[in-house]
């Protein structure tokens, strides 16, 4: 089995065992954060992010690969908002994140006193809660956004000036709110190699709809594992069929 790890135009294939090993072990080295780490789902949102979001080599190299777990984990923590909802202490009280120290404190309010209401739906589920189906995100809004995979090339393209050039076109994954469900959508964006236009989204499509955020970013994650599988039995094929026809050559 294996895990999808995403990176800004880059993705790697790595087994379960090595990731989980390294990603536990780097977040257990940032100390200096508590009250994140120690909430499970808190935990778990981190962890999705990092497969979604952030990029891992996979160069073989435990030292290296564990430091740039480190710093992805850490590049997720400080980027909390200011009072951001992190979640409960073991009496109820609420965590919060103070974006000016870089550190987690509790309010001294209990989940009641603070108001469910005012919790966005990530926050909910830090805190234990079902997704609401209210508007604590507005109908519409892009709450997720994957990093971009699947990149194809496409050489001898005839541009707008008449110059002879190439066009790249790669994939992203994103998460929208449409009126009560989460829904995700594939979208392909063009880049103009000889830079003549700007980069533009030229198809979108409806992948799935879902009845809270948390489904909906596990389905981003299969998705893009799912995809890297199938270039990787594809390529073993080819390279299967090359060596083959190398062999009836001799």
């Amino acid at each position: 089995m294996s895990k999808m790890i995403v990176g800004a135009g880059a993705f790697k294939v790595v087994s379960n065992d090595r990731f989980e090993r390294l990603f536990n072990s780097a977040a257990a080295t940032l100390g200096e954060y508590p009250g994140v780490l120690s909430n499970k789902i808190l935990f778990g949102q981190i962890k999705q992010s990092v497969i979604a979001k952030y990029a891992f080599p996979d160069t073989g190299n435990d030292q290296i690969d564990f430091e740039c777990l480190r710093d992805a984990i850490e590049g997720h923590i400080i980027n909390f908002k200011d009072s951001e909802v992190l979640g409960l202490d073991q009496v109820g009280s609420v965590i919060q994140w103070n974006a000016h120290e870089l550190a987690a404190y509790i309010s001294g309010e209990k989940l009641e006193e603070f108001g469910i209401d005012n919790l966005s739906e990530v926050e909910r589920i830090r805190v234990g809660l079902q997704p609401s189906v209210g508007n604590t995100i507005p109908a519409g809004v892009t709450i997720l956004t994957s990093c971009e995979f699947g990149e194809v090339f496409s050489a001898n393209i005839r541009h707008k000036s008449g110059n002879l050039g190439s066009m790249t076109k790669r994939n992203r994954l994103e998460i929208r709110k449409i009126d009560k469900s989460f829904q995700v959508f594939l979208i392909e964006r063009r880049y103009d190699n000889l830079k003549e236009e700007e980069p533009k989204d030229v198809r979108l499509q409806q992948e799935g709809t879902f009845e809270n955020i948390g489904k909906a970013a596990e389905f981003v994650g299969q998705y893009i594992s799912d995809y890297q599988g199938a270039v990787i039995d594809d390529h073993a094929e080819a390279v299967e069929v090359e060596a083959s026809s190398n062999k009836m050559r001799m």
